[in-house]
């Protein structure tokens, strides 16, 4: 390739890489589409129009980040060729970690964080997720798809490129929109961020990686009344949590109960019966059964938590950063009861070593065995 060809492929690669920004934008917001689907929003016309602004503002600026490394490349290596097909599959990547973001959002309400990823990634993730090979097959029919669609994106843009420089250019309207989104988005926060507008401040607190610009300090210097909901309110306790508010007043009885937690994953409350599990039925008939509880999540670090602390999950990272343990173990160790743990996957992976049964001695870590039934196998040996 001569100089001047390179020259020319270069500046057709970087039109090209614009027009790829934009795709993903439009891509980016199709998908995120489904975070609104699970929280009851205000659906009028104004909010609407704030919310079409705050995803074309937070997703413009996203992908204009994520794919400097691809404009980096292509000035490196003007190939077409070569540039193309790895950047159709790194803006792929891109939607699918997207994807998967709003359905992890829609089964537990918070987004892929620095846990999720050490469950995910960590040293017993092997045992922690066990998925059967067809979800593997769905998974890979899906990021096909998805490359599939930014494929064609990008070679509608390639022939538009091609066609040589327009009469008209886009690059002005497009640069404007964005500004005058990024604008509005930012302006009407602050404006409902200092007013305590909840059905405006709301919508901001779905999307991942999520900023909004506040003002409240200026504003007051300013002389304007700035409100503040208790719900928008965050905490200000510094010192530790106030867990629990009071002393607890038990009584030891003379005659204390056994106490056995029988927890399975995602498991339907209505599912145990004769049918389905005929031993844990038996064994239900000569218990006690609560059954108006009402679980913080069905993840097993959220729904686990909030059945032992009765309070919401999104106290998990305080527990684990004192290691806390609940009240409810507090008050076994008072009575002197002897606690055994016994579980499947390794007991540090969620920490409930160090939140739910911190500073228990000889806690049992892990099930030895390869496959989950032979983990099964081993915590009922132990039991």
């Amino acid at each position: 390739m001569t100089q001047h060809s390179a020259t020319v492929a270069r500046r057709q690669l970087i039109r090209w890489w614009g027009w790829l920004i934009l795709s993903t934008v439009v891509l980016a917001c199709v998908v995120a589409i489904r975070y609104f689907t699970v929280a009851d929003l205000d659906y009028s016309v104004p909010l609407l129009f704030f919310r079409s602004a705050m995803l074309i503002s937070h997703f413009a600026l996203l992908s204009l980040l994520l794919l400097l490394p691809i404009l980096l490349l292509l000035l490196v290596l003007p190939k077409p060729k070569a540039v193309m097909p790895l950047a159709v599959f790194y803006v792929a990547l891109i939607l699918c970690a997207l994807l998967i973001d709003t359905q992890v959002y829609h089964l537990y309400r918070f987004h892929i964080n620095a846990g999720v990823m050490n469950l995910l990634f960590g040293g017993a993730a092997a045992e922690t997720f066990v998925f059967p090979p067809d979800m593997y097959m769905e998974a890979a029919f899906i990021f096909l798809g998805v490359m599939a669609i930014v494929a064609v994106f990008a070679a509608a843009a390639w022939r538009y490129v091609r066609r040589g420089p327009p009469r008209i250019s886009a690059r002005g309207p497009a640069i404007a929109l964005v500004a005058l989104c990024t604008l509005a988005f930012h302006g009407v926060h602050i404006w409902a961020d200092a007013l305590a507008k909840r059905s405006v401040v709301e919508q901001t607190e779905i999307l991942p990686f999520r900023y909004a610009a506040t003002a409240k300090r200026m504003l007051r210097r300013w002389g304007f009344e700035v409100r503040t909901g208790s719900s928008m309110m965050a905490s200000t306790d510094d010192d530790g949590l106030a867990y629990p508010l009071s002393p607890l007043a038990c009584e030891k009885n003379e005659r204390a109960p056994n106490i056995i937690f029988i927890v399975v994953d995602s498991w339907r409350f209505d599912a145990i019966g004769p049918d389905v599990t005929p031993n844990l039925h038996a064994f239900s008939e000569r218990t006690v059964r609560f059954e108006n509880h009402y679980s913080g999540g069905n993840a097993t670090r959220i729904g686990v938590f909030s059945l032992f602390y009765g309070i919401p999950g999104t106290y998990w990272h305080r527990m684990l950063a004192e290691q806390r343990r609940p009240v409810f173990i507090e008050q076994l160790l008072k009575h002197d009861y002897e606690i055994a743990v016994l579980r499947s996957a390794p007991l540090y992976s969620p920490e409930f070593d160090r939140t739910i049964f911190a500073g228990i001695p000889n806690v049992r870590m892990r099930s030895e065995g390869r496959r989950p039934w032979e983990w099964d196998r081993d915590l009922t040996n132990d039991f």
